[in-house]
């Protein structure tokens, strides 16, 4: 802690010596005074209530439950005392009892719904509920446990309990907050990846797990954001949004934080298990044989795009000081993107008699893609929760989760070019030799790791609370193509032709007319027809995470006969390290002529056949014709056969550059 600034002392020593001048009298006293414990829990889920506010009547003493539900006094006056407990959402309520000097006296309570009536206490000292129905009983808790936190928040924030919007898919925690007013989630093809509040760059706002900030390694350089991909909810209770942070909140968090709570064994009063076993099957891509995509970077490979997942949490309180969570999910998605891009120009020649204008612009490029992309999750997750006395509670908490993303991206092209010989509302004509044809894919296979350790001490005590938290987190996220024996950028063009575009409309090219410098049609879905050719550097990513985390809470609590307030000083340390590391391979192919872009190098004349067989399979986006592209896989199999057809020297400087320069290392420390 030698980085700390000196400031920080003066604030630590004040609270130290308030906590040092505790009343004399009060140790005089103390043999006639007793202890007062319990605990409260919801009488319909049976789960413990954390953050119950209790009061002894008559004085401005109170407490609030901890997550196990347990609330102690200790100092109370000896002779009858009235106990209160308020939580929101549910019936308060008030029991008298005695105790006896020097003694601890003990008084649970049970607390119900507003709607479901009152609770009496019979003669023979049994609690007694109004008659209601339980058939939304864990709802209805959900519900009230976020209003409760809400309600005595000590600044504005929001909190959703993760069973208050049933099932959410992936487990994903930007599908569980994007309908909130505030947030905005950022997307990335199927998934949630990143969150912003108040209007703020997502690099502005904290997530948290317990009150520790995590960190995830960033899919480019390093940067603040923390990606959502290799989160799950499967593990969080709930989730509270600040939106207005306090002292002892981040000062990074310029937009607002977010942290998930971790579920404890003793959110039930006995054991219970949920599992649920499902199929997640895309409406798009309905058949249930085996189709492409998805191949662990086999684009030639069919594979099943469903299959069996499932989640589960375990809780177990096993005794009144001791329990613990288990939870893991298994989630595989699939999906297919089909999109289509118009380009229209407003620039011509000076030699062209006809003018294009913003009325009156001409179509010069239609593309259309297709993208599939296969998607694994997994994660596991476990809490371990030990009261070692009444007041003092240390819980271990551990979260991982693995991504699996394999996704190919097919592109088929059609350039008129500048200039054209006419255009109208639904047609180009190219002017000769100026159009192009290209057909490509880009494919990689990316890997998520997060792992997080938690470890934490709590201290609820009459007068003092302290609030203790260690947190380790690692993680990484690398990109691949070679190294799955594909190349990332595998494309085939034919250059210098005349294209028309005859009847197109807003989804459709309408009739195609390729014509080669001969004059010759040629057709633009047979990938015979075109050149292979390497369509710029496979590159390799590798970006790493780490983040140590330290945090000491120490509260002074002091109470007089008609007030209450409190003195909170704390002190923490977080230090992060991310790397990353981007190297790129790009060889030429020439072909066996050793020169590139020449009659040599056409995908006919290969001695593998390139054809991407698999893509015939899918349909293109709003039954656009169906074109031919090149194969990733087979690529690299011609690469592999022939090394000779391909240059490895002609960018091997900007290569080695970029190995040079791509690499950083950036470690922060804030105390």
């Amino acid at each position: 802690m030698s980085h700390l600034p000196r400031s920080f002392l003066p604030g630590l020593i004040a609270v130290l010596l308030l906590g040092a001048a505790i009343p004399l009298r009060l140790m005089a006293q103390a043999a006639a005074t007793a202890t007062l414990s319990g605990r409260v829990q919801h009488g319909a889920s049976g789960s413990a209530l954390e953050n119950a506010r209790v009061t002894l009547a008559g004085t401005s003493r109170e407490a609030f439950t901890d997550a196990f539900g347990e609330f102690r006094f200790t100092q109370v006056a000896a002779g009858p005392v009235t106990v209160q407990v308020f939580y929101t959402g549910l019936s308060p309520q008030a029991a008298t009892l005695t105790v006896a000097a020097g003694e601890t006296a003990r008084r649970d309570f049970v607390l119900v719904p507003v709607a479901a009536g009152r609770t009496t206490t019979g003669a023979d000292g049994v609690l007694k509920l109004d008659q209601f129905i339980v058939d939304s009983a864990r709802d209805t808790s959900a519900a009230s446990i976020a209003i409760n936190e809400q309600r005595f928040a000590g600044n504005i924030k929001t909190v959703l309990h993760t069973d208050a919007l049933g099932d959410i898919i992936q487990n994903n925690l930007g599908e569980f907050v994007k309908y909130l007013p505030g947030v905005d989630v950022g997307t990335d093809q199927m998934n949630a990846v990143q969150i912003g509040l108040r209007g703020l760059p997502s690099n502005y706002t904290n997530i948290a797990l317990d009150g520790d900030d995590v960190n995830a390694a960033a899919s480019a350089g390093p940067t603040r954001n923390t990606l959502l991909q290799a989160f799950s909810l499967n593990n969080a209770s709930r989730v509270e949004i600040y939106k207005v942070p306090t002292p002892d909140m981040s000062a990074a968090s310029l937009g607002g934080s977010i942290n998930m709570v971790s579920r404890t064994a003793f959110e039930a009063s006995r054991p219970e298990f949920r599992f649920k076993a499902y199929v997640n099957k895309n409406k798009w891509d309905l058949p249930f044989n085996r189709q492409p995509g998805g191949g662990d970077g086999d684009d030639q490979k069919r594979v099943y795009h469903y299959e069996p997942d499932f989640d589960f949490a375990y809780t177990v309180p096993v005794s009144k000081t001791f329990g613990f969570s288990v939870n893991a999910v298994k989630n595989d998605q699939f999906n297919v993107a089909r999109r289509i891009n118009r380009t229209f120009n407003t620039t011509t020649t000076a030699a062209n008699p006809l003018r294009a204008t913003v009325d009156n612009p001409y179509l010069t490029t239609f593309q259309y893609n297709v993208f599939p992309v296969f998607e694994r999750r997994y994660t596991l997750g476990t809490r371990l929760d030990w009261k070692a006395s009444p007041v003092d509670t240390f819980s271990f908490s551990y979260s991982g989760n693995w991504l699996v993303q394999d996704y190919e991206q097919h592109n088929f092209i059609l350039n008129t070019g500048t200039n054209p010989l006419a255009w109208g509302p639904d047609f180009t004509y190219g002017r000769p030799g100026s159009g192009a044809v290209n057909v490509n894919n880009t494919a990689r296979y990316v890997r998520v790791r997060n792992n997080i350790f938690r470890l934490s001490y709590r201290h609820i005590g009459s007068l003092w609370d302290v609030t203790a938290n260690l947190g380790y987190n690692f993680s990484d996220q690398t990109y691949r193509a070679n190294s799955h024996r594909q190349f990332e950028t595998a494309a085939a063009r034919m250059q210098g032709m005349t294209i028309d575009f005859d009847g197109f409309t807003a989804h459709l090219p309408g009739r195609i007319s390729v014509r080669n410098a001969a004059g010759q049609s040629v057709d633009p879905l047979q990938v015979q027809n075109y050149n292979f050719f390497l369509n710029g550097a496979n590159t390799t990513r590798d970006n790493d995470s780490t983040a140590k985390s330290a945090r000491l809470d120490v509260k002074r609590k002091f109470f007089t006969d008609t007030t209450s307030f409190a003195v909170k000083s704390g002190l923490s340390t977080n230090e992060t390290y991310r790397a990353r590391r981007s190297a790129t391979f790009t060889p030429v192919y020439v072909g066996p002529d050793r020169v590139a872009n020449t009659a040599d190098d056409s995908v006919a004349r290969s001695p593998i056949d390139l054809t991407n067989y698999a893509m015939l399979d899918y349909f293109m986006p709003r039954n656009a014709p169906q074109p031919q592209y090149v194969s990733s896989r087979r690529a690299w199999e011609l690469y592999e056969q022939y090394p000779q057809y391909f240059d490895t020297t002609a960018n091997l400087r900007a290569d080695l550059r970029s190995d040079a320069v791509n690499t950083e290392q950036i470690t922060e420390r804030i105390d």
